[in-house]
């Protein structure tokens, strides 16, 4: 059974989904870090980890997917299974070489708590660099690459008020929406 704050986080947040306009705003900075942010911080942790209202795990969140638009995203590193929490993130360097798709991962592509069962390949950049605040106020500056690299991206994209979605249709890639079909999930061509 998990821990007593796992039920409670769990109840509090909501996962925002489409057409919800306040997807499509630019987040603002946080200006001061203080125990409302450092809590919405650790149940934005509890929902990636251990599931949102309607059970969906995630790898990434942005506070404006629970109705915060704030500058505060996170992100799960399933090797070595660390939790990320970056406070005003901005990516100050992008590598020339991309990738389309989440690499090494059996499921390459992307998708959203935010747009539920659809999915799509997006051509992000390989590896990128950061600078953020961390939940005490000190700045970090740190290159990721591959898989984490992929979802930093995807959750800055939140903060700008650009979903995953608008990516694939701008690369003029395929939207995929994942049905149930003899009793497995297989992805569905979404004819635009």
């Amino acid at each position: 059974m998990p821990g007593g704050n796992f039920w409670y986080n769990k109840l509090m947040l909501k996962i925002i989904t489409v057409p919800a306009a306040i997807l499509h705003k630019k987040s603002t900075p946080i200006k001061k870090i203080d125990q409302e942010i450092t809590t919405l911080a650790k149940k934005m942790i509890d929902v990636i980890r251990h599931g949102s209202e309607d059970q969906r795990i995630g790898v990434g969140l942005s506070a404006v997917q629970v109705g915060h638009p704030l500058r505060l995203l996170v992100v799960y590193d399933p090797e070595p299974q660390t939790n990320l929490i970056l406070v005003n993130p901005k990516i100050t360097w992008r590598s020339a070489k991309m990738t389309q798709g989440l690499d090494h991962r059996n499921f390459p592509y992307e998708g959203c708590l935010s747009v539920p069962q659809i999915f799509g390949l997006v051509k992000r950049h390989q590896a990128i660099k950061a600078h953020w605040q961390d939940l005490a106020g000190k700045i970090h500056a740190e290159k990721f690459s591959g898989f984490v690299a992929t979802v930093i991206q995807h959750e800055e994209d939140h903060l700008n008020g650009i979903l995953f979605t608008q990516r694939v249709l701008e690369q003029q890639g395929q939207l995929y929406r994942l049905e149930p079909t003899n009793n497995q999930d297989v992805l569905i061509p979404i004819k635009l």
